[in-house]
This record gives C-alpha cells, sequence and structure tokens, in this order.
C-alpha cells in the first residue's frame, strides 16, 4: 500500500486485511500479510519519493537500501493519494508494477462537488483500477469525484463503498473510527482483488478487472439530482 496520512494508511490497511477483535469487525482478508511505504507528507506528494516508494514495493529491500527480495512484492497495491494533474508522470513506474504482475488500485479522488472530469492522477491512468465512493444507501457519494480523465478516458472504472466506513484508528492499536472517502472505497476493492487472486493466482490484470466490472451493480451509479 503507498499512502498519504497515517489516518488514511491506517484505515485502507484495516479494510484490506487485518485482524478482527469483534464479531462485527468486517474485515476482507483477516490475518493477511501487507507491506506499506509512505511516499506523501500529511498535504503534498513529491515526485521522487512516490517513485522511491513505487520502486520498493515492486521490490522490497531492507532499512539500509540493501537485502533486496522481489518476490516479497505484494500482489495488488492500493493508492489512497492523488492530485488533479494534466501530466501522467508516473506511467513507466505504473507499467513496471503491471508488468511484474501486481495490480495498481487507486482512489479518484472527491472532487464530485466541482462537476464532472475531476479525476485525479493517477487514478486517471489507463493502466489501473481506479475507485469511485458510494454511500451507505448504495448510490454513488456527491463527493467522489467524476470522470471522464482529462485524456477523455471513462473514471472511475469501478465504485465502493466509502461513506462511513468504520476501520482501524491510527491513534492506537485496538481502536476504530469512522471514515470517509474514496480513500475507504479504494481499499474495499483492493480486497476483493486479493481475494480473488487466492483463487486465481494466475489471473492478468485484464482478467482481474473483467471479473471486477462485469460483477457490478449499476442501478445507483448517479447521485441523486444528477445526470
Amino acid at each position: 500500500m503507498l499512502h498519504e496520512l497515517t489516518e488514511a494508511r491506517d484505515g485502507a490497511s484495516g479494510l484490506s486485511g487485518g485482524e478482527c477483535h469483534d464479531l462485527s469487525d468486517l474485515i476482507y482478508l483477516p490475518n493477511a500479510q501487507w507491506i506499506a511505504c509512505k511516499g506523501c507528507s500529511d498535504d503534498f506528494c513529491e515526485q521522487y519519493k512516490v517513485i522511491q516508494c513505487a520502486e520498493f514495493l515492486l521490490c522490497p529491500h531492507d532499512k539500509d537500501g540493501n537485502n533486496s527480495d522481489c518476490s516479497k512484492a505484494p500482489h495488488v497495491i492500493n493508492n489512497s493519494w492523488g492530485l488533479y494533474d494534466t501530466i501522467f508522470w508516473m506511467e513507466d513506474t505504473i507499467a513496471a508494477w503491471r508488468e511484474a504482475g501486481i495490480i495498481p488500485v487507486f482512489a479518484n479522488g472527491n472532487n464530485g462537488t466541482k462537476g464532472c472530469a475531476y479525476s485525479i492522477y493517477p487514478a486517471a491512468s489507463p493502466q489501473v483500477i481506479a475507485v469511485g465512493g458510494t454511500d451507505f444507501t448504495d448510490f454513488l457519494d456527491p463527493h467522489s469525484s467524476l470522470g471522464p480523465s482529462v485524456r477523455n478516458r471513462l473514471k472511475p472504472d469501478i465504485s465502493a463503498p466509502g461513506v462511513l466506513i468504520r476501520s482501524a484508528s491510527s491513534d492506537n492499536d485496538v481502536d476504530y473510527s469512522w471514515k470517509f472517502g474514496t480513500s475507504m472505497a479504494a481499499p474495499h476493492v483492493s480486497g476483493a482483488i486479493a481475494l480473488y487472486l487466492s483463487a486465481n493466482e494466475d489471473a492478468t490484470y485484464d482478467q482481474v478487472y473483467t471479473a471486477l466490472t462485469n460483477n457490478v451493480d449499476t442501478d445507483t451509479l448517479t447521485p441523486p439530482n444528477k445526470t
């Protein structure tokens, strides 16, 4: 997982995989193995730091940069970060993830109130699965960024719950908090992909994408009062 904020990171990892403390905890992959890298500060993502994290996830190493072990690379990388950018500066790195068999998942952003064509990058990339957010009634959350991308590609690719999501808190190891946004929607999809890959180990990106997008409910795509 490559994340921006500590709270978003803990919430995302708590959704995709974690340990249940009681029967009300809903986690896609309890006891799943995960790896994370913080490539952004609390309010900005410097490109070189993001690329460093992306390369680390492609072939993890120890804290000194030694003993690389590419076998420890994740099968899916959840990204709860992005910015509105017309320059697609991460395409080579994403292509390297794809070449290594890694499925890239990105939050589509929370600029839905600004109108159409506000998918953030890298979610806007044609090489990734961009995730929008739905509310607790299963309608598209009005805050979830709308497509198309700046290059006129349909985005998001899929949407998942992103409002009032209960997950791990960054305050300590046992508490939970309620969270909002596509940063919470994306790990739902990442967890679903991990489950799919556990049953279909050799599945390609295209097969994963098709499995996701061919099994969705489209009846609630349009948020209230929008067409």
